[in-house]
C-alpha cells in the first residue's frame, strides 16, 4: 500500500506539472497510471473515472494506439465491476475500429474478448460464433499462437 500511495502521490504531482504547461498527453498518461493503481486496488469505479478521462484526451491527440489500450483496460474494469455490457461495448469499439484499419491481428482479439464476456453471460452460441471468427482470422493472417488460443477456447466451451 505504501509503493501505491507513493505512485499515487508522484502522479499526481506529475499530472499538475504537465497541466501546468499544457501537456496533454502527459496527463492522460498520469491518468491511465492512476487509474491502474486505483484498480489493483480494486477501487474499480475510480479505475472507470481515470481510464476515462485519460481515453477522452487520447481520442482528443488523435492516438489511436492509445485510445485502445485505454478501452480494453476500461473493458477489464468493468467487467471485474460486474458491468459486462459495458466491458462488451468497449471491445466492440477496439473491434470495429480494428476492421476499420485493417488490424485482423486486433479484430481476432477483440473477437476473443467478446466470446469471453458472452461464456461469461451464459451465452454459449454467441460465445463459439465469437470464437470461430476469432479462430479464423488468426488463421488467415497465419497467427499460429493466436489460432491455438482461439481453439482452446472453442475446445472449452464444449
Amino acid at each position: 500500500r505504501h509503493a501505491d500511495a507513493q505512485a499515487t502521490a508522484g502522479y499526481r504531482a506529475a499530472m499538475a506539472l504537465f497541466e501546468q504547461l499544457g501537456d496533454r498527453w502527459g496527463q492522460a498518461l498520469c491518468l491511465f497510471g492512476l487509474a491502474h493503481i486505483a484498480a489493483q486496488a480494486q477501487q474499480y469505479a475510480d479505475a472507470v473515472a481515470l481510464a476515462t478521462a485519460s481515453l477522452a484526451i487520447y481520442q482528443e491527440l488523435h492516438a489511436p494506439w492509445r485510445v485502445t489500450i485505454t478501452r480494453q483496460q476500461l473493458a477489464a474494469y468493468t467487467a471485474a465491476m460486474g458491468d459486462l455490457d459495458a466491458a462488451a461495448r468497449y471491445h466492440q469499439e477496439n473491434l470495429d475500429a480494428a476492421l476499420e484499419n485493417g488490424e485482423r491481428g486486433a479484430a481476432a482479439n477483440c473477437l476473443a474478448r467478446l466470446g469471453e464476456l458472452a461464456q461469461r453471460r451464459g451465452d454459449p452460441g454467441t460465445a463459439r460464433g465469437y470464437y470461430r471468427q476469432s479462430l479464423d482470422l488468426y488463421r488467415q493472417i497465419g497467427d499460429a499462437r493466436g489460432a491455438a488460443g482461439a481453439a482452446q477456447l472453442l475446445a472449452e466451451l464444449g
